[in-house]
């Protein structure tokens, strides 16, 4: 069993560790800070930090159920991502880059709020990041013999969204 403290850094790592690999998430998140400067970037890493505390959410608090519904699910979930993938890369690949926000002035991250529910989406469906996260914690699970209240599922999944965070704070800048 794991003290606070190591649940805690668990999630932090597992966050991290779901944050860090090049995909498509990362992909849009470069585009919108290169276009729309930091707070752009924020506003899409914000988005897949709250995909991968739904993600994290469904792994820690069901874990058993979770591969229920991806043998029930699977093929929904990853056509679906699949496609909403390729309609990402083919808007990304297609679109000129442009400073949508202009060098010399500031912005606000109010002002790129609907970037959040782009990158939300795109994290919630793809197929890696659904996988990556249930094996995740489906493996610290089987380490530490399971979570044994909500509270410390609560913990996890509060520490896995803090170090997408963490993540996301630095990668944009």
């Amino acid at each position: 069993m794991l003290s606070g403290i190591q649940l805690v850094l668990a999630g932090l790592g597992i966050g991290v560790l779901m944050a860090a690999p090049i995909g498509p998430v990362n992909v849009l998140v470069i585009q919108r800070a290169v276009s729309r400067g930091f707070w752009g970037g924020l506003a899409a890493g914000i988005g897949a930090v709250l995909g991968d505390g739904v993600l994290a959410a469904i792994g820690a608090f069901s874990i058993a159920a979770i591969s229920d519904v991806m043998v029930a699910y699977g093929d929904t979930i990853q056509f679906v991502g699949g496609m909403l993938l390729i309609a990402f890369g083919l808007a990304l690949l297609l679109c000129r880059p442009v400073l949508a926000t202009p060098v010399n002035e500031r912005s606000h991250l109010l002002e790129h709020t609907g970037i959040i529910p782009q990158t939300f989406i795109l994290t919630v469906t793809n197929p890696g990041a659904v996988l990556g996260m249930a094996a995740m914690i489906g493996g610290l699970g089987s380490l530490i013999g399971g979570l044994n209240t909500n509270l410390e599922a609560l913990i996890l999944v509060a520490a896995i969204m803090g170090g997408s965070l963490l993540w996301w704070l630095g990668y944009p800048s």
